[in-house]
C-alpha cells in the first residue's frame, strides 16, 4: 500500500516538474551554504528527511541541489523522524551527540529533544519553534550567521567571513529574525 502511495506521489511530482512549474526551487542560500559548510574543517553534512528517497531525490535534483556526495536517510529507511536523524548521523560517521539538525517543524524539534541533539530552527516557523523550545533559530540561510550558530553550539571560532551578530536565541525568548526563508526537508537542506 505504501509503495502505491509513494509511486503515485512520485508520478504526480514528475508531472508537475515536467509542466515547468518552479515548485521545487531551493530556498535562498541553500546551495551556497552547503558549499561553504563543506569547506569547514571537520564539518560533515548528511541529509535527513521525512520524505521518501525517490521523491526527496527528485525534488532536490529539480531544485539544483546535488546531494550525491552526502549520506542520506529518509522515510524509506525508517518512519520515525528521530530514527531517520540517527541514521543520517551514523551514515555520515558522526557521533549523534555531535550532530546538529536543521528543521522547520515541530516534529523536528520533538525528534531532536528525544535524541538530545541541537536543532537550528529554520524558515517561517522559526519564531514558533523558538517559543516551543528551540534554542537556535535562523530564518535566512546566510552562511556567516549559520556558522555563528554552529560556533555557539560547539564553542569554536571558525568563520566564513563577515556576518551579523550571532543568531543564538535563548530558550523562551522571542527571536529577532531576518525576513527570508530557509531550506526545509521538502525543498532543500537538512544538515
Amino acid at each position: 500500500m505504501e509503495e502505491r502511495i509513494r509511486d503515485g506521489y512520485l508520478d504526480r511530482l514528475r508531472k508537475v516538474g515536467a509542466a515547468g512549474r518552479c515548485v521545487f526551487a531551493a530556498r535562498k542560500g541553500v546551495v551556497k551554504l552547503l558549499k561553504e559548510l563543506e569547506a569547514l574543517n571537520g564539518a560533515k553534512i548528511a541529509i535527513a528527511t521525512g520524505d521518501w528517497y525517490p521523491t526527496a531525490s527528485l525534488k532536490l535534483a529539480a531544485a539544483g541541489i546535488d546531494v550525491s556526495g552526502y549520506p542520506i536517510a529518509t522515510s524509506s529507511d525508517h518512519r520515525s523522524r528521530a530514527e531517520i536523524i540517527k541514521l543520517a548521523a551514523q551514515r555520515a560517521g558522526q557521533p549523534l551527540n555531535e550532530a546538529v539538525y536543521v528543521g522547520d517543524a515541530l516534529w523536528d524539534l520533538n525528534a531532536c529533544k528525544a535524541l538530545g541533539i541541537q536543532l537550528i530552527a529554520t524558515g517561517p516557523k522559526s519564531r514558533f519553534l523558538a517559543e516551543a523550545g528551540a534554542e537556535h533559530a535562523l530564518e535566512e540561510l546566510e552562511p556567516g550567521a549559520f556558522v555563528d550558530v554552529l560556533a555557539s553550539i560547539f564553542g569554536t571560532n571558525q568563520r566564513l567571513g563577515p556576518s551579523p551578530a550571532p543568531a543564538t536565541i535563548p530558550a523562551g525568548q522571542a527571536p529577532r529574525l531576518p525576513s527570508a526563508r530557509l531550506a526545509d526537508n521538502r525543498r532543500g537542506l537538512q544538515a
